[in-house]
């Protein structure tokens, strides 16, 4: 059963997409209205942001008593013969990783993410494996209790949760590995010192605010090697500004069925870090600014690119992102000009930080990597409870509702049919079909990291 406390922190790491479009907010104290009045500011002041609450996906999940997804896998032989699925970490924590379809005359046409994933992705991290690519349909059916709940998780902001769950694993760890651990982290933070001051005195104070822009962008990519963590936030603050400003008839094409277009950001991602494709690790994403425009002027997603353009939004994005993701408390300025260099004040000031830190650091220190699934499935297990708990059968991304969508295993008396799928293309745009219903169960446990097909390269798990 979840406390209170741990209901909290889920919620806090969700966004409610049905109350996130409301009147302009006046008082922008707190992080809660400033997140409410960035996303009515993207969903108006952006070319494609009314798709941030009005897409495809998000009309059936309100209104439809079935909705369907499809899931990419080079395992179909070993799930049909298990005759299990099982749910996988990363952005959806503990759900089945999916992608929707939508039901049109002509049948079930694919989301464009599920079709890059399925034409382009996962062949190009899997070329050496010579396995076969599958795809599987899941007809899932809603009641009036499931539909309309439009809660979004944001992997962003885990970082309190994964403090509270290391502070109930760490016994796992010797007291003497633990304070290694702690001398790690603290090293980390000292060396990013400059960068973590800047960030929050930028959120305090706009006088001669864009003055510091290229000094902070710079700054921001050059901590990413301390803070792994911030190269997420890169990803996303990039992904944000291609899909909310994309201009191509592609993405035209798109916008009129209801989806953000995925693949320009996901091309710019790998054409800067080629490496990516095999290890997907975002801890690695670390271009410059320059060559990531450079990057952006190449591809034909945008008409007529404007640097401005684009270097106010990253500053003005991850200078929001790095405070409401890394500080505890943002009632107060300057709260690192007297900090104390002992782990327990430094989790006072950024408890966020310390538990993105950590959930990083676990992951290759010492014997800890034997006991990172316990780590993960303890997550598993909370979310699960929330999202039973808010009746969210169907989770998704809640960053940009992009088509990262998953189904919650966990969920009672959940009423689903699986099928094996054919895919085929029909103008440029794949659909897929039923060939024949399998006997499959969906169990609320984590999958084997080894049957993930996008993997950091040390843990060979999904990111």
């Amino acid at each position: 059963m979840l406390t209170d406390i741990n209901l909290l922190q889920w919620s806090e790491a969700h966004t409610f997409y049905d109350i996130s479009n409301q009147a302009p907010i006046k008082d922008c104290s707190c992080i809660e209205e400033q997140e409410c009045l960035w996303r009515q500011q993207l969903c108006k002041n952006t070319p494609n942001g009314k798709l941030l609450t009005q897409n495809s996906f998000f009309n059936d999940l309100r209104e439809s008593d079935k909705i369907y997804l499809n899931h990419t896998t080079f395992n179909l032989e070993k799930i049909i013969k298990d005759g299990v699925i099982h749910a996988s970490g990363g952005c959806l924590i503990g759900s089945v990783y999916c992608t929707p379809l939508t039901m049109t005359s002509s049948g079930l046409r694919m989301h464009n993410l599920g079709q890059y994933i399925y034409r382009k992705e996962a062949p190009a991290g899997n070329e050496l494996n010579n396995k076969t690519l599958d795809t599987l349909i899941f007809e899932i059916a809603l009641s009036k209790k499931e539909r309309g709940n439009l809660i979004g998780i944001d992997y962003l902001r885990l970082g309190d949760i994964h403090f509270s769950i290391f502070n109930k694993l760490k016994y796992l760890l010797s007291s003497h590995e633990r304070s290694d651990l702690e001398k790690i982290i603290l090293s980390r933070i000292k060396k990013s010192i400059k960068f973590l001051s800047l960030s929050n005195s930028l959120y305090f104070s706009k006088d001669n605010y864009y003055e510091y822009k290229k000094k902070y962008l710079d700054l921001f990519v050059e901590t990413i090697r301390n803070i792994p963590f911030l190269g997420y936030l890169y990803f996303e603050a990039l992904s944000e500004y291609l899909m909310l400003h994309q201009n191509s008839e592609v993405a035209k094409k798109y916008f009129g069925m209801g989806e953000f277009y995925n693949e320009p950001y996901k091309e710019l991602m790998y054409r800067c870090k080629p490496k990516l494709i095999k290890t997907f690790t975002l801890k690695d994403f670390q271009p410059k600014i320059s060559e990531v425009f450079d990057k952006i002027k190449e591809m034909d997603c945008l008409k007529n690119p404007d640097l401005d353009s684009f270097t106010n939004f990253l500053f003005d994005r991850l200078v929001f992102y790095t405070n409401s993701r890394i500080f505890s408390d943002l009632s107060k300025p300057n709260v690192l000009q007297d900090i104390s260099w002992n782990f327990e004040k430094v989790s006072e000031i950024l408890k966020p930080l310390v538990g993105h830190l950590i959930h990083r650091e676990l992951r290759s220190f010492g014997r800890y990597p034997d006991f990172y699934f316990y780590f993960d499935q303890l997550k598993a297990l909370e979310v699960w409870n929330y999202w039973n708990h808010m009746n969210v059968a169907i989770p998704f991304n809640g960053i940009v509702p992009k088509g990262e969508v998953g189904i919650n295993p966990a969920y009672p008396n959940l009423k689903y049919k699986i099928y094996q799928g054919r895919v085929f293309d029909r103008g440029g745009i794949d659909f897929i079909e039923p060939t024949e219903e399998l006997k499959i169960k969906l169990i609320p446990r984590l999958v084997d990291l080894k049957f993930t097909f996008m993997r950091d390269k040390n843990l060979q798990r999904n990111d």
